[in-house]
């Protein structure tokens, strides 16, 4: 037991006084925010003139924003699935049954399963209807 304990210490770097490494960031979060802004910029091509909307409501969707509106671009919604109050990020906060693929383009800041599955569903393809 006493091994185990030291073994512990040494991984966690208590016996140092450091910060347990477990702790840290896996990605560097500026990398992070540059491959996001990157697969936006990507998907701008396939957006024409359709309207952007922002599947998601967590910090991602805020960056999504963020990038969108940094490009010169503007969104017209959040959507969530749950929606808990009517406006996110200075945007209206809108359910999915009002999108429509011949209307508006989705960024994607979430990855569950059936998200993709309601999006499919509703005629969007990847890259041509959502992304990222």
């Amino acid at each position: 037991m006493e091994n185990f304990q030291k073994e512990a210490d040494k991984f966690l770097g208590e016996a140092r006084g450091e910060k347990p490494r477990y702790l840290e960031p896996p990605v560097d979060t500026r990398l992070e925010n540059l491959i996001f802004r990157r697969q936006i910029m990507d998907a701008f091509p396939n957006i024409g003139d359709r309207e952007l909307v922002i599947w998601g409501t967590r910090e991602r969707g805020g960056r999504a924003k963020e990038i969108v509106e940094s490009l010169g671009r503007s969104c017209l919604c959040f959507i969530s699935s749950r929606p808990r109050t009517d406006v996110c990020y200075g945007l209206p906060l809108c359910t999915p049954d009002i999108l429509d693929p011949a209307r508006h383009y989705v960024i994607l800041t979430t990855s569950a399963p059936e998200v993709l599955q309601f999006l499919r569903r509703s005629g969007f393809r990847r890259d041509s209807g959502f992304g990222t």
